[in-house]
């Protein structure tokens, strides 16, 4: 197993060689090709061998959108808690875990997909790609990260009521688009956000993460055999088709409306907008 000491050098090593590409150079065209697993997984890959560095993004068709009545932040809160356990090691060990690699995992909720990243070195590669499966099949929320995942959400909306330019953006949603899904806040309410349990985090995950509504695009010191063997290792055993719901389409508001909000602050925050191209 490759040391901390080890890890810490190839991060300086990486960093070095970013400052170096960062110098003028002549322009080059990046190659991007769809690369396909056995087991019917397709990514994008960019194959750039120059550091030992592995970076990936994807996303799964579904987010705040479908988030169900009195429930609303749900899966906000389902990113909040992917890397606060999974399989056999909880928050702690997982967390540990992911500092041993050196790596970074992150999720994050938008309205229509739900997205996640992975950065890792290319000698822990195996490793980092595990427990991103781990992460995305084996989630435990275990109570104590369910609270502080839940306070942590909850001193968040607490902020967004006091910040002028969020409070204009959901109520621009909210005048516009009435009761659709689109028209509710993605972070929730403290009721709603009090209400979800580790069991309503359990069914989302079951019904969000599948491999028809998967997309995925690579970047990095990785080649096309390998990762065609990562794909199927990494994803291949996620459920094959969605549980994802439509979202129904959205009535064009009925306007021109105005809404005035009043708050003691010394400068206006105006949102506007009108019904655009689909």
């Amino acid at each position: 197993m490759t040391t901390k000491p080890m890890m810490l050098r190839l991060w300086s090593l990486l960093i070095a060689v970013l400052l170096l590409a960062a110098l003028p150079a002549p322009a080059r065209a990046i190659g991007i090709k769809a690369v396909t697993s056995p087991g019917g997984i397709t990514a994008w890959l960019v194959e750039d061998h120059t550091i030992p560095l592995i970076s990936m993004a994807f996303s799964f068709r579904g987010g705040a959108s479908a988030d169900p009545d009195g429930k609303t932040g749900l899966a906000q809160f389902l990113s909040g808690m992917l890397d606060e356990g999974a399989g056999k090691l909880d928050s702690a060990a997982f967390q540990a875990r992911v500092d041993e690699l050196s790596m970074k995992l992150s999720f994050e909720a938008g309205r229509d997909q739900f997205i996640g990243s992975l950065q890792t070195l290319s000698p822990v590669r195996d490793q980092s790609f595990a427990l991103l499966k781990l992460a995305l099949t084996a989630p435990r929320f275990d109570p104590e990260p369910l609270q502080r995942i839940r306070n942590q959400l909850l001193v968040n909306l607490r902020e967004h009521e006091e910040d002028p330019e969020e409070v204009a953006a959901l109520a621009w949603m909210r005048t516009a688009l009435g009761r659709h899904p689109y028209g509710r806040p993605t972070n929730g309410t403290e009721e709603t956000l009090n209400a979800v349990t580790a069991e309503d985090l359990r069914v989302l995950s079951h019904r969000l993460f599948a491999r028809d509504s998967l997309l995925i695009a690579i970047v990095g010191d990785i080649d096309a055999d390998t990762l065609k063997r990562l794909l199927d290792k990494t994803f291949g055993s996620l459920p094959a088709a969605s549980g994802m719901p439509a979202v129904p389409e959205a009535a064009p508001p009925a306007g021109p409306i105005v809404e005035v909000i009043e708050r003691n602050i010394p400068q206006s925050i105006i949102c506007f907008g009108q019904e655009g191209i689909k």
